[in-house]
């Protein structure tokens, strides 16, 4: 006999981190159940703490940061790019117009690339974070033509000052804009570390709702 077990929630209730603590926890029951024991949970701080903590927070600092940094930027880049869809005889066409849809593309870098990646974000004090995002900022800076990207990123929201947060179940994931100009009068290295300066400042203003 085959079971399956199947976990659907809403996204507003948890998060991804949040997933795995609850799996780890049915996981630990179905052990105990199976050889007839008692399920010993462990103590975790429950979610109200962390809106408790929210309440506390300075949204008009959070709003005088956002502002400060966002100053100046109305409009979306654009990529410079065409559509291209596929006609019924095979062949590719270049669309005239925008359409709805979205595709996939999967690249695994292999083991020694991997490597290299992190001795180089080692050897510049920066984290792989910074360097994934640094690139992502040259990439849309070489299609669009400009020097001063925006995107959004999202973070986990868990506060380093709340103590527990780390195994809390709810949802704490933010997206918050990440702002980065691309200087090539300046040194890689100097411009990795001024990006990952800028992504440590505003890691003090995660908790900005993204309505704001």
């Amino acid at each position: 006999r085959v079971y399956k077990y199947i976990l659907s929630h809403h996204h507003l209730l948890l998060d991804g981190w949040s997933s795995a603590v609850v799996m780890k926890e049915m996981l630990l029951a179905y052990e105990a159940l199976s050889h007839n024991r008692c399920v010993d949970f462990e103590t975790r701080r429950p979610f109200r703490d962390y809106i408790n903590w929210l309440r506390q927070q300075d949204l008009s600092a959070a709003e005088n940061y956002w502002r400060a940094q966002l100053e100046g930027f109305s409009t979306p880049s654009s990529l410079g790019m065409k559509r291209w869809q596929l006609n019924g005889n095979g062949s590719t066409a270049p669309e005239t117009g925008w359409r709805d849809g979205f595709g996939e593309e999967r690249y695994w870098l292999d083991h020694a690339v991997a490597l290299r990646l992190e001795e180089f974000a080692r050897s510049q004090h920066v984290t792989l974070n910074t360097l994934a995002q640094s690139a992502w900022a040259l990439l849309l800076s070489c299609y669009s033509g400009d020097a001063d990207i925006l995107f959004g990123a999202v973070v986990s929201g868990r506060p380093a000052e709340l103590e527990g947060a780390e195994s809390m179940v709810g949802l704490f994931i933010n997206t918050l804009p990440v702002r980065i100009r691309v200087s090539p009068g300046m040194r890689v290295g100097e411009w990795l570390r001024e990006v990952q300066s800028k992504a440590v400042e505003a890691r003090g203003y995660e908790y900005s709702p993204l309505a704001a």
